[in-house]
C-alpha cells in the first residue's frame, strides 16, 4: 500500500503544491525523518529492504537504510549528469534553473551506500563504443570551483546487477484479445483523444481521426523529445500524408507549469504546429492517463494500425516501448539508451538515430505502409516482451540479489568503513549545507 508523507518547509508548514524534481533537494532531509517515523508507526518492526528509485528517492532510501540498518537496493532510472552537455564543467551556469551541484552531490552519495543497484539496461553501467555509460560519467569529473571527483562511482564493482522492469500482463495485453477489453474505455478514449470534441487541454484537430496515429506519450522536457517528433512529422510529407500525429504528455498550457524545461518545450511545440501548418493533421492532449487507460490506448492505436514512437534523445530504459509492443503497437524508437536493448530491430521493431529527421522518418513510415512489416513487428514485438519482460522475473531476481548483498554485509565482504566516512563526509560539507541554503533563498 501507499503511506504520503508530505513535503514540509522551514517552518514545518506542508508544501500544498507540485515541486520539481530540479528544485526538490532542501526537502528530502526531513522527509526522510518524516517517512521513517511514518513507517515505523504502521509497520512492526523495520523493513528487511528498502528499494529507492531515481537520485532523490535514493537518497532518501539512503538517510532510512543509516537509521534502521536495513539493506538499500538502489534502482536507477535516469541520472541527469549524461543529459546535459557539459553540466559538470558548466555547474554554476546552470546552478539556478538545474541545481546539478546537490543532484550529482545526492547520486554520490546515494548509489556509493548502495548495498546493490539495479539498471535496466548495460548501456546505464558501460555504455556503448560511441557512449559513455551514466555511471561511467561519475568515475572521474570536475565541477569548478565545488570539487574534483576521482573514483566517483566505479562501474566495475560487484554491486551493478542488470534488472530490467517487466510490464503489468492485467493491463498491457494484445488489442486482438477483444474479450478482455472494456468497451466503455476504448469508447472514451477514442473520443476524447481522436474525436471532434477531445477533453480538456487538447490541442489541434483531427480531419480524418480514423487514420493510422502516429503515437507517443511521455512527460514534457528537452530530453523526451517531443518537440523534435512534431518537426520531423512537419517536414515529412509522406508521413503526413499517410497518418495523424496524436500525443499525449503532461501538460499542453506553458502557463499552468512551473518547470522552466517544461515551459520550453511547450512553447517550441506550439511554434512547430504553427511553422508546418499541422491543423487537421495534429492532435496533443494534455493528459496523466492511468493503468487501465494506458494499456487501452495503445490498443486503440494497433486498432488504426498506428505506431507508437520513443524519439528521446536518450532513455534509460524505456517502460513505454514494452508497454506498446505488448498490447499489440509497433514500435519505432531511439538509438540512444534502453529502447536499443529492447528492440529486435527488423524483428519486433525498428531503432534510428532521432537526430536524423529523415531516418527516423522513414522508419516510421516503412511500418505503417506495409501491412506485412506492420503485422510482423506486431507479433513479434509481443513475443519479445512475454519472453523477456515479466513483472515475476524481476520480482525474483530482487529477492535473491536482497538475500547475496545482505549476506556480504553480514560477512562485510565490501569493507566499507572509508567509503561511509567519504560519503558522510559530502553529506555534511557539502550536501546538507547547499541544501539549506537553496532553502532559505526558496
Amino acid at each position: 500500500w501507499i503511506l504520503r508523507v508530505p513535503f514540509r518547509n522551514l517552518y514545518g508548514e506542508m508544501i500544498p503544491h507540485h515541486v520539481s524534481r530540479f528544485q526538490i533537494w532542501p526537502y528530502l532531509e526531513v522527509f526522510a525523518d518524516e517517512a521513517k517515523n511514518a513507517v515505523l508507526a504502521e509497520f512492526p518492526g523495520v523493513p528487511d529492504l528498502v528499494v529507492g528509485h531515481y537520485s532523490d528517492g535514493n537518497l532518501v532510501a539512503h538517510l532510512l537504510c543509516e537509521d534502521f540498518g536495513t539493506t538499500h537496493c538502489a534502482a536507477v532510472h535516469a541520472l541527469e549528469k549524461t543529459k546535459y552537455l557539459f553540466s559538470d564543467l558548466r555547474w554554476a551556469d546552470m546552478e539556478h534553473d538545474y541545481h546539478f551541484s546537490l543532484q550529482f552531490t545526492a547520486d554520490l552519495i546515494a548509489y556509493n551506500s548502495a548495498d546493490f543497484i539495479i539498471t535496466s539496461s548495460f548501456r546505464e553501467i558501460g555504455g556503448t563504443n560511441t557512449e559513455m555509460g551514466m555511471f561511467e560519467s561519475y568515475e572521474t569529473y570536475s565541477m569548478p570551483g565545488l570539487y574534483r571527483v576521482q573514483s566517483g562511482l566505479d562501474p566495475r564493482l560487484a554491486r551493478f546487477n542488470i534488472v530490467p522492469p517487466g510490464v503489468n500482463e492485467e493491463h498491457f495485453y494484445p488489442a486482438h484479445e477483444k474479450d478482455r477489453r472494456v468497451e466503455a474505455v476504448r469508447q472514451h478514449l477514442v473520443e476524447t483523444t481522436f474525436g471532434e470534441n477531445p477533453s480538456e487541454g487538447s490541442v489541434g484537430r483531427l480531419d480524418k481521426p480514423d487514420r493510422p496515429a502516429i503515437f507517443a506519450m511521455s512527460r514534457i522536457d528537452k530530453v523526451k523529445n517531443l518537440a523534435g517528433l512534431v518537426e520531423l512529422y512537419g517536414k515529412s510529407k509522406r508521413l503526413r500524408k499517410k497518418a495523424n500525429l496524436v500525443i499525449i504528455s503532461s501538460e499542453t498550457d506553458a502557463s499552468r507549469s512551473n518547470d522552466i524545461e517544461e515551459i520550453e518545450q511547450i512553447n517550441r511545440i506550439y511554434e512547430l504546429r504553427d511553422q508546418h501548418q499541422l491543423d487537421g493533421v495534429f492532435r496533443w492532449r494534455g493528459a496523466r492517463l492511468d493503468k487501465v487507460e494506458t494499456g487501452e490506448i495503445y490498443r486503440v492505436v494497433a486498432d488504426m494500425k498506428g505506431i507508437f514512437v520513443q524519439p528521446a534523445l536518450m532513455e534509460t530504459f524505456g517502460l513505454t516501448v514494452i508497454e506498446a509492443m505488448a498490447c499489440g503497437c509497433p514500435v519505432v524508437v531511439t538509438c540512444f539508451g534502453g529502447p536499443a536493448e529492447i528492440v529486435e530491430p527488423g524483428l519486433s521493431g525498428e531503432i534510428e538515430n532521432p537526430n536524423d529527421h529523415e531516418a527516423f522518418a522513414d522508419a516510421i513510415y516503412r511500418v505503417i505502409s506495409d501491412k506485412s512489416v506492420w503485422e510482423d513487428r506486431v507479433r513479434n514485438g509481443i513475443e519479445r516482451v512475454r519472453t523477456a519482460y515479466a513483472w515475476s522475473q524481476h520480482a525474483n531476481k530482487i529477492l535473491s540479489l536482497t538475500n547475496l548483498y545482505s549476506y556480504w554485509e553480514y560477512l562485510n565482504v565490501m569493507n566499507r568503513s572509508s567509503l561511509d566516512r567519504y560519503i558522510h563526509t559530502l553529506f555534511h560539507t557539502v550536501y546538507r549545507p547547499r541544501a539549506e541554503e537553496m532553502m532559505r533563498g526558496a
